[in-house]
């Protein structure tokens, strides 16, 4: 049968026509799938303010870059496709977002300031995660979007070589240590610019040392500076191969010192009393010896002034020298967590109270290499000053 088209009909098949031409004409003019379309990239501070002379830059299937206006915009046209935008500005921490151009699009971006808590600690080894993206700060067992992954040779049950692939840089080898000025060890990793970036072949490894520096690029283009901590290559670690290493953004800027968040008595026994930093006097009161006195820090640092010890009956040493939890980071220099032996042997009368507290101009004045501070982060920021007066341990009556 044939069916017979009505007036009506025509005229429905005439405006199905003209949709199709208008929606043809809307993509044409940037509202389709197929592209190109414009972008309009405002950024802001952290009050809401247009950031003018912010340096954006786009990377998709070809690179275009701009410089904000007076109204904190750049605008760009002929973008199709999924687009990386990167957004960099003096005192600001630069910033990505991906997006994708499906359709005209204006996207703010707010910068925070580039002033960092304090550089990231980090582990990866064969058990946490062997690839790593320091723009997430997240340890994968599995590939994609990382910015670096571990690599070893392995001889036995010892890992050797150990070091990074996948990722494109140059390496600053540290001395022997043994001696050293541990400011020294850090200089590279304290000074480093973009002007000592050296390209390199992503497919070779960057064959690891400790305290060496390294200076990346992330897969996002942005540069970042590398201090290794520590690497356990020997069998009795559970988690090697493994590498400790802290990292800073080299537009961020850490200036805040590290701080003694908590002090802690071990006994003889191994009784732990743990009590927080943030008093003119800190009391302890034991039922029996003390062995132990333990400093936990709010980052990874290391120790110089040793404290004074002031009561009576103990001659032998006036100076409490503190020294990093290896068992933490396995390292000779570095920790969160330092102890410092209090012995009460020989001690006549027997002990009842113990002093500690820092000491004058006067008690450090023959203390080898002092350089004025308790600790140090790696980044030089100096605890000058320590958070009480004296911690006071006391024997129970």
């Amino acid at each position: 049968m044939v069916k017979v088209r009505r007036k009506g009909g025509w005229r429905a098949s005439s405006l199905l026509a003209v949709l199709a031409v208008m929606v043809f004409l809307q993509g044409c003019a940037g509202g389709g799938m197929s592209g190109p379309f414009r972008l309009t990239v405002s950024v802001l501070d952290g009050n809401s303010r247009p950031l003018e002379n912010a340096f954006v830059e786009v990377v998709g299937s070809e690179l275009a870059a701009q410089v904000t206006d007076s109204n904190g915009q750049a605008r760009f046209a002929e973008l199709s496709g999924s687009i990386e935008i990167l957004v960099r500005a003096d005192g600001f921490a630069s910033k990505t977002q991906t997006v994708r151009m499906d359709r005209n699009r204006s996207i703010t971006i707010v910068m925070a300031s580039g002033e960092a808590d304090r550089p990231r600690f980090i582990t990866v080894s064969e058990q946490a995660g062997r690839y790593f993206s320091f723009e997430s700060g997240q340890v994968g067992s599995q590939p994609g979007g990382e910015d670096l992954k571990l690599t070893w040779v392995q001889f036995g049950s010892t890992y050797t070589l150990i070091g990074f692939e996948g990722c494109s840089g140059v390496r600053f080898s540290a001395d022997d240590p043994t001696g050293a000025d541990r400011g020294l060890l850090l200089e590279h990793f304290r000074t480093l610019t973009e002007e000592d970036w050296e390209d390199s072949d992503p497919h070779s490894p960057i064959r690891l040392g400790q305290y060496d520096t390294l200076l990346l690029k992330t897969n996002t283009g942005r540069f970042v500076k590398v201090f290794i901590l520590a690497l356990r290559g020997h069998w009795n670690h559970e988690d090697a191969p493994a590498v400790d290493f802290a990292y800073l953004f080299l537009d961020e800027v850490d200036l805040t010192p590290p701080t003694i968040e908590s002090v802690t008595v071990v006994t003889e026994s191994g009784d732990e009393i743990t009590q927080a930093a943030d008093g003119s006097v800190i009391e302890f009161e034991l039922a029996e010896d003390p062995e132990l006195i333990r400093f936990t820090l709010s980052e990874v640092a290391y120790f110089n002034r040793p404290l004074k010890r002031d009561n009576s009956g103990f001659e032998p040493s006036e100076r409490v020298y503190f020294y990093p939890n290896t068992g933490y980071l396995g390292s000779a220099y570095f920790a969160t967590e330092f102890h410092g032996a209090i012995s009460t042997y020989g001690m006549s009368p027997p002990w009842s109270q113990i002093d500690l507290a820092a000491g004058d101009e006067e008690f450090y004045a023959n203390f080898e290499n002092d350089q004025g501070f308790f600790f140090s982060d790696l980044s030089g920021n100096e605890l000058q000053e320590l958070p009480f007066e004296r911690i006071v341990i006391k024997r129970a009556q």
